[in-house]
Formats: C-alpha cells, structure tokens, sequence
C-alpha cells in the first residue's frame, strides 16, 4: 500500500473512531426526546421533559409551583414504560406492571369500556419493547464493527494482509456493516418516535388531568445518525484513495512476496 492510500486509511480510521465517540455520547445523554405538556384549561399547569434511552427529567408544574421528576425507561418482556416519578421513589417495576394491567383490561366486570373509547398502549406511556431493545443492539453492534474497522485499517497500514478479508475487501465491508447497524438503530427509534411518542409521553395520571405532550427529536439521536455519516464517508475516502479490492490466490501473494524480497 503507497503512502497516499495509507493515508486516507489512516484518516478513515480517525472517522471510525469518531464515529464511536458519537454512538457512546448518544448512549450516555438523556436527550433524545425533548417535550413540552400543555393543558387547555386555561390554567399555569405545563410541563418541560427530556430524556434519552434510559432515563431522563421533568419539570412539571400543576398550577401552582413546579416540582421535578425523574424520567425512567422501564421494560419488561413485552413493554416500555415511560415511568414518571419523584427522585428515589424506587417503584418504576410496579407502575410499569400497573400501566400494562391497565391497558390490557379496559373493560369493567359486564363488558364494558371503563374509558369512552378504547386506549392504545401510548395512551399509557407505553410502548413495545423491541423498539428499545433493537435501537440499543444495533447501536452496540454499529459500534462493535467501528472498532473492528479500526483494528483492520491499522492492520493495512502496518503490513501486508494475505486473505482478501483482512485487505481491502474487508475495509469495504466493514464500513458498510457499521452503516447498516447503525443505519437500523436510527430507523427503529425514528420508527418508535413517530408511532408513539408523536402520540404521547404523558403519564395516564397526567393525561387524565389534561395534559397533551408535544415532541421533537433532540441532538442525541442526531448524534446516532452523524456517527453513521462517518461510516459513508470513510467509504467515499477509500474509493478517493484508490484502495481497491480484488481476489488474488494468496500463493500468488505469497510469492509476489518472495519475488520482491529476492530483488533486494
């Protein structure tokens, strides 16, 4: 490998290092989702959230003075609660089980809906946990493959590679393993986002009292998607430096190494 395709090699590697500090600062920051709660009654009730995978804070007011609360991501098998609770109330597992049960039988003893219509799972500020679980997998994995694209692009620089998959065949294919991950983990959240949240992120105790949540997306999951853009531009830094693949008998490798090695 000449020097210039060591080069773009090397600064691609920067990217893909770049790239998983994106992806871990978007695990660790609780703003994926900023929010607003407004009520219509005319009253000062509102609220302010943000929050993230994991947990994140609110800052509601019921008309008369503001109180905090903590925002938890709570799962079990099945579903996600956005659990709403003041700091250390320690009873996320049960409201979640709570806000399932509720959802799943809106129907008194004779038949009947407890509510006037029948309530989705948002309705409780819930949602399914596949959502969860497969932004998280698939963001692990985009940054599990940046680190292998590391290791590999290191390995270019510093020596010759026999198997077409440590060469550059393998600097192609992993970048665009780490696209697709990462690629999946931002449309299953966006997925969940405009499903759901879009819906609402309000406790059913506070919908009940007249709040209505609007959101948007907040810059930790544009940092998921500029880690991926990082990934896409490594691509176009390897076809910009030449760095082709092709599929040579490694005996033929081999005595090419020879070869060389016997001239000097």
């Amino acid at each position: 490998m000449d020097e210039k395709k060591k080069l773009f090699v090397i600064l691609t590697a920067i990217l893909s290092l770049v790239s998983v500090g994106l992806n871990s600062a978007a695990f660790a920051t609780d703003h994926w989702i900023k929010g607003r709660g407004n009520t219509s009654n005319g009253t000062r009730a509102g609220a302010v959230m943000s929050f993230g995978l994991f947990k994140g804070i609110m800052l509601i007011n019921y008309g008369v003075s503001d109180r905090d609360k903590v925002i938890t991501v709570t799962c079990d098998t099945s579903y996600c609660l956005l659990s709403y609770s003041k700091p250390g109330d320690g009873k996320d597992s049960w409201k979640l089980s709570e806000a399932v049960n509720q959802f799943q039988n809106q129907t008194s003893l004779d038949g009947k809906l407890v509510y006037s219509r029948s309530l989705e799972d948002y309705d409780f500020a819930l949602f399914p946990t596949y959502f969860w679980a497969l932004t998280i997998a698939f963001m692990a994995l985009g940054i599990a493959f940046s680190l292998v694209y590391i290791g590999f692009a290191s390995f270019n620089v510093c020596a010759k590679p026999i198997e077409t998959i440590s060469g550059p065949l393998g600097l192609y294919m992993w970048n665009v393993i780490a696209i697709v991950f990462c690629l999946l983990a931002v449309i299953i959240y966006a997925v969940l986002y405009e499903q759901k949240y879009t819906k609402n992120v309000m406790s059913r105790s506070d919908k009940i009292q007249g709040f209505q949540s609007e959101v948007s997306l907040d810059y930790s999951f544009y940092l998921s998607v500029a880690a991926m853009i990082c990934h896409v531009i490594n691509l176009y830094m390897l076809m910009l430096s030449g760095v082709r693949f092709t599929f040579r008998d490694k005996d033929d490798i081999i005595k090419e190494d020879v070869t060389l090695s016997g001239m000097y």
